[in-house]
């Protein structure tokens, strides 16, 4: 049975109201979120939206983002990780999916949209760029219009293996051509995150914040290499998914076992 839970380090849903900034993690790792919205109070401005599934959460490009704190050391070296989301937006201005601080000297984890490699502005393009406590990196990126600002829904998942120096890119769970910036490097001493991680936004911390215009909904962060099949399950023909394991039957004597026709969630 497919079940991506214990890999799982974030997974936020995104089905909070408009009276709540508190954003949960459904993950087991305790990463709760914050809606921060500094241009007025967040109690009374209207965040949530119809999702993708469910609820989604509505970021203005100004100065929303939800604050998931420093998550720490996540995925012991953090050599491979899978960051994974269904996004709607009209713009095609560059901004962040997720961003930790990147002042050029600490740890980094930032994915861009419609930004290339070298953080160029390109509409559709998707970047990544990573950064250890060594100061070693990588700076990856999708470098054409993947079609992801046509204010449609689509699920978006980069794939980091910093070891083997790869990045990888799927546009509703279609692989598009990676390109790299100047020298691939594979540390992986990613002791602790001195920023804390944002959704929606890079949060720089005094330097230029790329902010989200749009939705995101089903947020997730893995501490591994999604394969094949996980991606499939994710995607859903289109549909998505709320749950991170499958639901299975389970046999007995080659029928259907009797609690409540063996339906069983895990």
């Amino acid at each position: 049975m497919l079940d991506l839970a214990p890999n799982c380090y974030g997974f936020w849903k995104m089905n909070e109201n408009a009276a709540n900034t508190d954003v949960e993690d459904f993950s087991s790792q305790g990463n709760e979120g914050t809606f921060t919205d500094a241009t007025g109070n967040p109690y009374t401005n209207q965040h949530d939206a119809a999702g993708k599934i469910n609820g989604a959460l509505l970021f203005d490009g100004v100065d929303d983002y939800v604050n998931v704190g420093t998550m720490g050391n996540f995925g012991g070296n953090m050599n491979n990780v899978t960051v994974a989301a269904w996004v709607k937006t009209p713009s095609d201005a560059a901004y962040a999916l997720q961003g930790t601080g990147n002042d050029g000297a600490t740890t980094a984890l930032t994915t861009i949209l419609n930004s290339t490699s070298t953080g160029s502005y390109l509409s559709g393009a998707i970047r990544l760029f990573t950064r250890d406590d060594d100061g070693q990196r990588i700076s990856a990126g999708a470098d054409f219009n993947t079609g992801v600002a046509d204010n449609n829904w689509h699920l978006v998942i980069v794939i980091l293996q910093k070891s083997l120096m790869t990045v990888r890119f799927y546009v509703d769970n279609v692989q598009k051509t990676t390109t790299y910036s100047g020298q691939r490097q594979s540390g992986t001493n990613y002791s602790n995150f001195q920023y804390p991680m944002s959704l929606g936004a890079n949060y720089n911390r005094g330097a230029t914040n790329l902010y989200l215009e749009g939705l995101l909904d089903n947020f997730m962060i893995f501490d591994k290499a999604l394969s094949e099949q996980e991606r499939a399950f994710l995607w859903n023909g289109g549909n998505g998914r709320e749950s991170l394991s499958e639901l299975h039957r389970r046999l007995v004597g080659g029928s259907l076992s009797a609690n409540r026709k063996g339906l069983v969630c895990i």
